[in-house]
């Protein structure tokens, strides 16, 4: 990934100073496109960043609020799947601090930034269900698409009927096993 996108991304903590402090991003296509394996094309994610900076770690509280697009399992369309997540890291200098109960990430102490492309990928994957079929009132499926699926329900698939057929090569391989016997 590019330096200049990694910035854009990142805790400034060469220059924080100690103390709360708040940050806001976004997340969009721009964004996404930097992955070469994602599971989201587009969408428009706000960050918001609460962070509290000690001597010796960041405690960083990230807000997602937005939407990312997703294709409809059913019909493949796509759709808006809302995005609404919190979640907290510990950025640590000290790999001698013990933060028990947190998500714990050591860093180094002279970084000037600390880049969380990754952790804000991986915050709005683990966001996204495993089965993306939306609810009827944020997306409607092709009508044409549900009566073929149901036609394919009924009839039962082609390949099911041809699995009623025995394979020859299995027949062969049973006479051997009773030969064995």
């Amino acid at each position: 990934m590019k330096k200049s996108f990694e910035k854009k991304y990142a805790i400034h903590v060469g220059s924080m100073k100690y103390g709360a402090h708040e940050d806001h991003l976004t997340v969009d296509r721009e964004f996404f496109e930097h992955f070469e394996e994602r599971m989201v094309e587009d969408g428009e994610v706000e960050v918001h960043l609460d962070m509290f900076r000690y001597d010796t770690h960041v405690d960083v509280k990230f807000k997602l609020d937005g939407y990312v697009v997703l294709n409809c399992d059913r019909c493949l369309e796509p759709y808006q799947f809302p995005i609404s997540s919190e979640q907290r890291i510990i950025y640590s200098f000290d790999k001698e601090m013990s933060f028990k109960g947190y998500e714990v990430m050591y860093t180094d102490p002279y970084a000037a930034f600390l880049s969380i492309v990754q952790e804000l990928y991986d915050f709005i994957s683990i966001a996204i269900p495993l089965r993306k079929v939306p609810e009827e009132d944020v997306h409607q499926c092709d009508p044409q698409v549900i009566s073929y699926i149901l036609s394919e329900e009924e009839t039962g698939n082609s390949q099911e009927e041809a699995s009623d057929e025995i394979d020859p090569r299995w027949e062969a391989l049973k006479k051997l096993r009773k030969l064995g016997n």
